[in-house]
């Protein structure tokens, strides 16, 4: 994950807790809350909607796509998600929600709640997904308006989530069973499906994230106020609930920045040494590392990062447009406009609907034409 930059789409492989990737979404008859999980003041909602509570009911204004549902029935499997047709990551979601719902069939029935009326939605559905198809061809699921704002408070807003795209899961019996982002949907929807859902070790692992999510806002107001030490001993603190190598991972690269931004050098550079020589074979932890020695603030080696980042795309044979994105800034920060526009184009070739990464490009482009180099 890059984690000190919220930049939608991209991140897909990184855990929810540190993500930054998410895009806000409006708070109900307010302005766009523009804050990202990372920056706000105040801890998420805890006593809210959770994993294994009832759903909330359905509240739906109008169905833009598929047939119309009026309650949740017990027996059948729900797949509740929150998007808006201006979000990148919700578009991007899209299709592989859709090849979903195809593969599953009547086993799950799949809602995408907007907020957004019949004018926004139905001029999206008329967009061309691609250069065949609009996406209302590509969409297999419905789509539906919230009504007055309640799924959004009953959902979204009790669960104290911060971005879209968020995802529920409601099994057979009513009751939440997930909740998340839509990349990382697949395997608790297919254990759901299936009936091998472990619900009770879901809760546990959803209230750890939430005591880390508590120590991730206390570890930004100290290094806000660039209280080092206090940083430090809370991301030993985090250290110690991660439940996975990527978490603990994640972990340590904020230690590493810390580090830096501290003035630590030695410590700085023994870290970095550890973290390049357990990930070399991991691209998505070498593409994170060169992410953050790029947007670091002060002194940077980019030559390292670009040996990272070329190492991540080597090992991910060209086929991840959010490391490709990497390479392309690394060389961008390095004067290599050729080389930039040449690895962001293969990333937009690779992800055409993140409307980011291809606006990332028009200004590479932008700076070549101005200084007449790269490719024509």
């Amino acid at each position: 994950m890059k984690w000190w930059l919220p930049k939608p789409v991209r991140r897909w492989w990184t855990i929810g807790l540190f993500c930054s990737l998410l895009c806000p979404l409006p708070l109900l008859a307010q302005s766009v809350d523009s804050t990202s999980p990372m920056e706000s003041s105040s801890a998420p909602a805890l006593s809210g909607l959770n994993i294994g509570h009832p759903a909330p009911p359905l509240m739906i204004e109008q169905w833009y796509t598929g047939q119309p549902i009026e309650k949740l029935v017990p027996g059948r499997v729900y797949v509740i998600e929150f998007w808006a047709t201006w979000c990148g990551p919700c578009r991007a979601c899209m299709p592989h929600l859709s090849e979903l719902q195809s593969r599953y069939g009547d086993k799950i029935h799949l809602i995408g709640i907007t907020s957004e009326g019949a004018e926004e939605v139905n001029s999206f559905l008329a967009e061309n997904q691609s250069t065949d198809r609009t996406w209302k061809e590509v969409i297999t699921y419905r789509l539906a308006q919230d009504r007055d704002g309640i799924m959004t408070q009953a959902y979204f807003r009790a669960a104290g989530l911060k971005g879209i795209p968020q995802a529920f899961i409601v099994g057979r019996d009513g009751v939440v069973d997930w909740i998340g982002r839509p990349e990382d949907i697949d395997e608790p929807l297919s254990k759901v499906v299936d009936g091998a859902w472990d619900r009770a070790e879901a809760v546990e692992l959803r209230e750890l994230e939430q005591r880390l999510s508590e120590l991730t806002l206390q570890f930004n107001a100290k290094a806000k106020s660039r209280e080092w030490d206090a940083a430090l001993a809370l991301l030993s603190r985090m250290q110690t609930l991660a439940n996975d190598d990527q978490q603990s991972h994640e972990i340590r690269l904020k230690r590493l920045s810390i580090l830096q931004r501290a003035g630590r050098g030695e410590e700085a550079a023994a870290l970095m040494s550890q973290l390049i020589e357990s990930a070399w074979n991991n691209a998505a932890e070498l593409n994170s590392m060169a992410w953050n020695i790029v947007i670091a603030r002060g002194d940077r080696d980019l030559a390292t990062a670009l040996t990272l980042a070329e190492r991540a795309v080597e090992l991910s044979q060209e086929q991840n447009a959010s490391i490709l994105d990497t390479l392309a800034r690394v060389h961008f920060e390095l004067g290599h406009l050729d080389q930039a526009i040449r690895w962001q184009t293969a990333a937009v070739q690779l992800q055409p609907e993140d409307s980011i990464s291809a606006a990332t490009l028009r200004r590479y482009q932008q700076q070549a034409e101005q200084l007449d180099v790269g490719p024509r």
